[in-house]
């Protein structure tokens, strides 16, 4: 073997942490572009044959990864029984291996009683001052992090021939991807062990240390559900300018590495930011943004949401990811670290906005996305407290859809507004035990119950109103709900309702952040030769909030110009042209143009007064708009 030095140490690590995650066939095809180094690709060899992995290696290379191995058991003191031993600590099994060292599960008797620990010493064949440099770095490290969610330093020592070993705190549990497949997590639940991660990584770079190697296999979920960060071996103290890896290419996991970390530059909290973001996206999806092939990612992964594979039932949905938890993901990820968030603390912060129904920091300054978290936040204060609140939003509907279909048979119309009054008789607090007034969720959801019966009976009928309470759904906030409706409606048997249900489908994914779905969808509508003039301005309105929520700010503007040019021919629809009005409103806010923005606005809540129409959601958010732009343009 030729002189080791801390750099070559460092290179084999990091080509080792690469390899041993591949399967047979892609550890070949990296092996065959290191030709140029015979010595590197030996030594690779031979610790990917002491990982236990079978490579088919000849007899020679085999034998010596046998030698490696046996480095391990070399003068080590054994116990009457004969199992190994360091120091107190009597080795019971072995729990792991890797190219740097061992772990093994071992007890000792402390005043009568046996405590357990991990203890992990470095591999003899790999024995090297700056491996030993490391786990004394580790030790000091550790010394100084006492918190309940990092693994507990326990005790440290030496062999004979000064190799070092740790024990650390046993943690009875399971890698945390593992746990989230067994135990079927939901993204609350997900976001909740994420949360603790990060509150002990948090709490690490308050004690000026950086962790530089965090990923899921360094996170055990214990039997109670509590999150267990290990591994600080590579981490660094912050400003120790002595440390041993501050001066050389620490070993690393390139695939959850930062990029500034893979090119050697200096590493910050940052670094611990960007791994975070793998993590976190691991956490969701289940899947790594980066393909496996790539030993050294490269940047612009795809989104959570477009990750997400319908099939795999243990990963939430791209429905949940969209939006929010997207833009959260992508800005910890950011390969530039000034575009990431500033602190873990930051981060931990914005997921505590998601979970509040807050707007997130991640995302661009959007009225239109700042209202409508503002009315998911105040649901209940705003329109559905009671029965009252169910009224407006119901009524509103209905009037849409007696709008939509005038020209539907009086039977049908009559029917629909029986089975309202129903759900309002239902809602009455005399008729209810206890006088518990429903609110509009409530009703919705007993609307929904009985209408597979009337598809039954009347699968006409039942289109109509699967319809309204689509839009019911969609109004109330609940976007997911309403595209499933929609996607639970047969054939229709007029173009009439197919544009209807395409208008509402790309409503409510575009409030739910799928804009690049809703162009799709307002494409198809497009080109339907049976669209009358609204139908066109309404497509144009729509395209427009499409284009805003992926930020095309030039192109959503244009849009919003051609929805105003098409409303101004119609002065029959007023509100139709309001709405132009706001997606133009809404273009120019975004690019900083809030002085042309704020007449449109006026313009826009004005029409809603003057059509008695004050208690629609779209005038509720105008008027919260207008409070917000007249406070950014200082006219308090």
């Amino acid at each position: 073997m030729s002189e080791w030095n801390a750099a070559r140490l460092a290179l084999i690590g990091q080509h080792f942490d690469a390899l041993v995650e591949l399967d047979a066939a892609a550890r070949e095809a990296v092996l065959a572009t290191l030709a140029g180094d015979p010595e590197l690709v030996r030594e690779l060899r031979a610790m990917l044959a002491a990982d236990g992995q079978d490579l088919d290696l000849p007899a020679a290379v085999a034998a010596k990864a046998a030698e490696v191995t046996e480095w391990v058991d070399q003068d080590v003191p054994r116990d009457a029984d004969g199992r190994r031993q360091y120091g107190p600590w009597t080795v019971l099994r072995e729990l792991g291996r890797g190219g740097m060292g061992v772990v093994y599960e071992v007890e000792r008797e402390v005043d009568g009683l046996r405590q357990r620990a991990a203890l992990k010493r470095i591999l003899g064949g790999l024995d090297h001052a700056a491996v030993a440099l490391r786990f004394r770095q580790e030790r000091a490290v550790l010394l100084r992090l006492q918190h309940r969610h990092i693994a507990r330093f326990l005790d440290a020592g030496a062999e004979v021939d000064g190799t070092p070993w740790l024990a650390l705190e046993y943690i009875d549990g399971m890698p945390l991807l593992d746990h989230v497949r067994e135990s079927g997590a939901s993204l609350a639940q997900r976001l909740e062990l994420f949360d603790a991660i990060c509150a002990a990584v948090a709490y690490a770079h308050r004690q000026l240390v950086v962790h530089r190697d965090l990923k899921p296999a360094n996170v055990l979920v214990d039997r109670e559900g509590q999150v267990r960060l290990l591994d600080f071996g590579i981490a660094k103290l912050l400003g120790d300018a002595d440390a041993g890896a501050t001066q050389e290419r620490a070993p690393l996991t390139p695939r959850y590495a930062s990029p500034e970390q893979r090119r050697g530059g200096p590493v910050s909290t940052a670094t611990d930011v960007y791994s975070l973001g793998i993590v976190l996206y691991e956490l969701l999806t289940l899947r790594h943004p980066f393909p496996e092939d790539q030993t050294v990612p490269i940047h612009d992964p795809s989104a959570p949401s477009q990750t997400a594979a319908p099939g795999l039932p243990q990963a939430c949905s791209a429905r949940e990811l969209r939006g929010d938890l997207d833009a959260i993901v992508m800005k910890a990820m950011a390969e530039d670290p000034a575009q990431r968030y500033a602190s873990v603390d930051a981060l931990r912060e914005d997921l505590e906005r998601h979970r509040a129904r807050l707007p997130v920091r991640a995302r661009p300054y959007d009225w239109r996305y700042r209202s409508a978290r503002f009315i998911a936040r105040h649901r209940l204060g705003v329109t559905l407290a009671s029965v009252a609140g169910a009224a407006i939003a119901i009524s509103v509907a209905l009037a849409w859809w007696q709008a939509d279909r005038a020209t539907a048979a009086a039977a049908r119309a009559s029917a629909v507004q029986d089975f309202l009054l129903q759900l309002f008789e239902m809602a009455d607090p005399d008729v209810q035990a206890g006088g518990h007034r429903l609110t509009a969720h409530e009703i919705a959801a007993g609307a929904m119950a009985r209408l597979p019966a009337l598809e039954a009976r009347e699968p006409r009928l039942g289109i109509d109103l699967r319809l309204l309470l689509a839009r019911v759904r969609h109004q109330l906030g609940e976007h997911d709900a309403a595209l499933a409706m929609l996607d639970g409606l047969p054939a229709l048997p007029e173009a009439q309702l197919g544009q209807t249900a395409a208008l509402l489908r790309a409503q409510a994914l575009i409030d739910s952040g799928a804009g690049a779905e809703a162009e799709a969808v307002l494409r198809d509508l497009s080109t339907d030769p049976g669209l009358d003039a609204a139908t066109k301005a309404q497509v144009a309105v729509l395209h427009s909030e499409a284009l805003r929520t992926q930020t095309e700010l030039a192109k959503a503007e244009t849009a919003a110009q051609l929805a105003l040019k098409l409303t101004q021919a119609l002065p029959d629809r007023p509100l139709l042209h309001a709405e132009a009005q706001t997606a133009l409103a809404g273009a120019l806010w975004q690019q900083s143009r809030a002085d042309e923005a704020l007449p449109l606005i006026e313009a826009a809540a004005a029409a809603y007064r003057d059509a008695r129409a004050e208690h629609h959601l779209a005038a509720i958010k105008l008027e919260t708009n207008l409070c917000i732009l007249y406070r950014d343009l200082r006219q308090f």
